[in-house]
């Protein structure tokens, strides 16, 4: 799964260089993309509907809140047909277990090591050489490597594999149910 934001560039990178693979459109730069669809007088209450629809329980029911958001925004037109063609891309993390969903969504953990690279370049301003850019931060991303490894567990793959088990079982199960 690729996470990202709607770049049109890194979206096509992305189906090139890594085909069969998922892409998911960063959640959080979705919802700052409607924003500029809508008059700033809607903006809280838009944050709070699509925070209902990224936190329902599976793809079905996310269903139900976008219905009630197209149908309530009715109004604004353009807004509505933009919101219409591009949603689908957020919700490709619901064919992720639950506990994976979270950390998937959105672009954040890329967000966070960008921000620990400028809060360690920042004060150096101007390095003497290539080489010495290059041991200061192959040093940062070793040490953040470090630590998830022997740390928290970002994503739990025994989970993910657990969750495609049961998805398979059920799907196996439906299917010798329609057969009889």
């Amino acid at each position: 799964m690729i996470v990202s934001d709607d770049h049109a560039g890194l979206v096509t990178a992305a189906g090139m260089c890594f085909q069969g693979s998922t892409w998911q459109r960063c959640q959080y730069h979705f919802g700052k993309n409607v924003r500029s669809h809508l008059p700033m007088r809607l903006h809280g209450e838009i944050s709070g509907r699509l925070k209902s629809i990224w936190e329902a329980s599976d793809r079905a029911t996310s269903e139900v809140p976008i219905s009630k958001l197209l149908d309530d925004y009715h109004g604004h037109k353009g807004f509505v047909e933009w919101f219409e063609e591009n949603v689908e891309d957020c919700l490709a993390v619901f064919d992720q277990p639950p506990t994976h969903r979270r950390r998937l969504r959105t672009t954040n953990s890329i967000e966070r090591m960008n921000e620990e690279i400028r809060r360690r370049t920042e004060p150096i301003r101007i390095f003497p050489s290539r080489e010495a850019v290059l041991r200061m931060l192959t040093a940062l991303w070793e040490d953040i490597h470090e630590s998830w490894i022997t740390g928290r567990v970002y994503l739990n793959m025994e989970t993910l594999k657990e969750w495609e088990e049961r998805k398979e079982n059920a799907y196996q199960t439906r299917d010798e149910e329609m057969v009889l």
